[in-house]
This record gives C-alpha cells, sequence and structure tokens, in this order.
C-alpha cells in the first residue's frame, strides 16, 4: 500500500512565479493545485477537502479580497493548515501576518530555497 501523496494549493497572480513554486513544491513530493486569485482558491480548498499546505501571494487582483484574507479564512476553519506567504516585499516582521503564517518567503533569488526550507520545517 503506498502513502496517499500531501496535496499543495498554490495561490499567485503572477504566472512567472506560480510556475517556478509549482516545480518547487512537487520536488517536496507535493501534488500541486493552483490558483490565480483568492475567490477561485477558496473555492478549490473548500471542494477538495485533501490540502495539506497552502502556499499563497498577498496582493491579489480581486478588489475585495486578497492573500491575507485567504489566510484568515483557511485558518479559521482548518486551524491547523499550513500556511505560507510569499510577498515580492519583506512582511515578515508584520505581526498579523506572523500570527497566522507558518512561514514567509520573499519572491527574489533565494525564494525557491527559502520554500524548500519551510515545506522541510514543517513537514521533517
Amino acid at each position: 500500500m503506498t502513502a496517499k501523496k500531501k496535496i499543495a494549493l498554490l495561490v499567485d497572480d503572477e504566472k512567472e512565479p506560480l510556475n517556478l513554486y509549482k516545480e518547487v513544491i512537487e520536488r517536496e513530493g507535493f501534488g500541486v493545485i493552483t490558483a490565480e486569485g483568492a475567490t477561485e482558491a477558496m473555492r478549490l480548498f473548500d471542494s477538495s477537502g485533501q490540502i495539506n499546505l497552502v502556499v499563497t501571494g498577498i496582493q491579489m487582483p480581486e478588489n475585495d479580497v486578497n492573500g491575507i484574507w485567504l489566510m484568515i479564512k483557511m485558518k479559521t476553519r482548518e486551524p491547523k493548515i499550513p500556511v505560507i506567504v510569499l510577498s515580492s516585499f519583506n512582511f515578515e516582521n508584520d505581526h498579523g501576518i506572523r500570527s497566522f503564517a507558518n512561514g514567509y518567503v520573499v519572491k527574489d533569488m533565494k525564494g525557491p530555497e527559502a520554500l524548500t526550507e519551510k515545506i522541510r520545517e514543517i513537514f521533517g
């Protein structure tokens, strides 16, 4: 009997980082579901019932929702779900983000390596 593959939900409104970080997460052994906005991500989260990790950007193209809203909604429904935040800006010391996120990764040259480290830190 094989172990069930963990599933990650990756959310970002930019295609290039979405593709890059999808590959990073897949290399860590996860299946990856992608969403290009918070509303789509919440729908996928609610319908899948099998998400083990959420990796989300903060800024989204939708006017009424963003990655912080998404993170709060998901943590309200599934308090133990690990969430890693991706951003072009360094909000790591933002206590609001840190109170909900399990990790924070700046989308820069070191981003893929930092994401790998955070995933390994969370899942051993």
